[in-house]
């Protein structure tokens, strides 16, 4: 046990990190083989407790988590997440995910459930050149739409971006 700690603090610490925001900070990184992302976040607070928001069980995604298609003409473009239809379709209760002080979480996506906006898949050849970046935006609102906990806020708000990984 003692050595797979280890391996995982050694596996966090080699990522590339975003800016950190509110004490959040997000890693993206894609397998050898370019076919999945990964899209960790770590609570880098040594003494509190976060609740992440990442979307809405009944959309079937993490829909408060964005992917951003950078072409190296500059242009900016969110692309479109086509996963499944969630566990309850239909239901729109929150996925919150509670982050522990110093502990990670991570979505793992395959690179072929990403679109553009219009439904046109993504150009393997444009997405060598380009960059991918992920970012997660909470309103500091979003407290009062699920919980009522005595005026405390639990969610963590902000807006937080990984690093721009350069595809290969």
């Amino acid at each position: 046990m003692p050595i797979l700690l280890f391996f995982l603090a050694m596996v966090a610490n080699a990522a590339e990190w975003g800016t950190p925001v509110n004490g959040l900070r997000l890693s993206l990184a894609v397998d050898s083989a370019g076919q999945n992302l990964t899209l960790t976040f770590e609570n880098m607070q040594e003494r509190h407790e976060m609740f992440l928001w990442l979307g809405t069980v009944g959309v079937g995604s993490a829909d408060r988590v964005k992917l951003t298609l950078t072409t190296p003409d500059g242009k900016r473009e969110y692309l479109l997440y086509t996963g499944g239809n969630g566990v309850a379709p239909g239901r729109l209760i929150p996925m919150i995910v509670p982050l522990l002080p110093g502990s990670t979480y991570s979505i793992r996506t395959s690179l072929r459930r990403w679109y553009h906006r219009d439904q046109k898949p993504i150009d393997p050849a444009l997405l060598r050149q380009s960059t991918v970046q992920a970012e997660i935006s909470i309103p500091v609102e979003a407290d009062f739409q699920f919980v009522d906990c005595f005026g405390l806020r639990i969610f963590w708000s902000g807006a937080a971006r990984s690093n721009a990984l350069r595809m290969q």
